[in-house]
């Protein structure tokens, strides 16, 4: 006759289940489901009842669609990889997860299993995510690298530094210039073919390249056999005149060289005379937005190549200004030639012939 805690009122037309839901070790009640690897068997029952109820069950499909859509989706790593972005394999694969979900839950009798294809597919976005990194990187110093034989690498390093670099302009600084050629190459070119002047050439220039570029110089030009460098831009160092020097002596020794392995293999034999000032240029970019060059310009650009032809009429293969020598002379050992009428110059100058470079 007592009244009852719980009203039966709450229990009509209701299908009651007395167990404990705890996931608790010390209740025999566990069991391993697709939902949980401890589920109370409470939650088995209460969901067998309500499918039955519903006359709704979860199913596994007739036919499993894993290995079909493993196989997919290896197809599209390997044939796919590089053309598919990351982002878009990703999507594939949440989109795959999506029609899973979709199907189990509002077609009941259909159950995709789809862990391992979605593997893959997320696994595919992470790797195409690295391979493009470690591509790009690989791809850029390809360019780099291609873009180096047609502009000085140093020019481009210090664009790669300073995007502001990439506009038309500069500014004045001191440099050193060196222009070296190679002595009446014309008339030598005429008694060979077009591809023995250009192996000659392309020895030659590989054997002077990387002595400039190692004593901080930077070719700016390649004026038929002439070369022009700078030194102390873009480069800056101070020590550019002595650089310069060591540059040219280095040179010299090693076109000796090449003279003899010409020489070897029939070829004729090669002088070079180099000039060399120092001074006020205008080191920059000239052109137009779409099209720039870095270049120097000023009469010490013009003074170093006058210097260097007077080689030709001096019978000498070194020659630098007055200019030069004020920063080396405790450097060199050089021959005085004095008042020398240079083409743009109002007054002579005194240039110098380096005889030797001391260490």
């Amino acid at each position: 006759g007592k009244k009852p805690l719980i009203s039966p009122d709450l229990f009509k037309d209701k299908i009651v289940i007395v167990g404990v839901n705890s996931d608790n070790a010390i209740w025999d009640n566990l069991s391993e489901t697709p939902v949980l690897k401890k589920q109370a068997d409470i939650d088995v029952h209460a969901t067998m009842i309500d499918n039955m109820l519903e006359n709704v069950f979860k199913t596994a499909n007739d036919i499993d669609y894993t290995p079909y859509i493993t196989v997919l989706y290896f197809l599209i790593v390997l044939f796919g990889f590089k053309r598919i972005r990351a982002n878009i394999i990703l999507a594939s694969a949440l989109s795959l997860l999506y029609l899973c979900y979709y199907f189990y839950e509002y077609f009941s009798c259909v159950f995709m299993p789809h862990l391992a294809p979605i593997f893959i597919a997320l696994m595919t976005a992470v790797l195409k995510w690295i391979y493009s990194v470690v591509t790009a990187d690989k791809n850029a110093e390809n360019i780099r690298r291609a873009m180096g034989k047609y502009i000085s690498q140093d020019v481009m390093k210090t664009v790669l530094k300073d995007e502001s670099k990439l506009k038309l302009g500069g500014e004045r600084t001191v440099a050193s210039i060196m222009f070296i050629d190679i002595r009446n190459f014309t008339g030598i070119s005429e008694d060979l073919s077009s591809s023995d002047v250009t192996a000659i050439l392309n020895e030659y220039f590989s054997v002077i390249e990387p002595i400039i570029a190692k004593y901080h110089g930077v070719i700016n030009k390649y004026l038929g056999d002439g070369v022009l460098s700078i030194f102390g831009d873009p480069i800056k160092n101070d020590n550019h005149p002595y650089n310069a020097i060591c540059c040219a002596n280095e040179i010299l020794s090693e076109v000796k060289n090449l003279q003899e392995r010409l020489l070897k293999d029939g070829k004729p034999k090669i002088e070079v005379g180099i000039g060399i000032n120092t001074g006020e240029v205008f080191a920059g970019n000239i052109g137009t937005e779409e099209r720039l060059e870095y270049t120097i310009i000023g009469d010490n650009v013009n003074l170093a190549y006058r210097i260097e032809s007077y080689n030709r009429i001096l019978k000498t293969q070194f020659l630098i200004s007055e200019y030069t020598y004020s920063f080396v002379k405790d450097t060199v050992e050089v021959v005085k030639l004095s008042n020398v009428s240079i083409k743009g110059k109002s007054q002579p100058i005194d240039i110098y012939e380096v005889l030797k470079v001391k260490n």
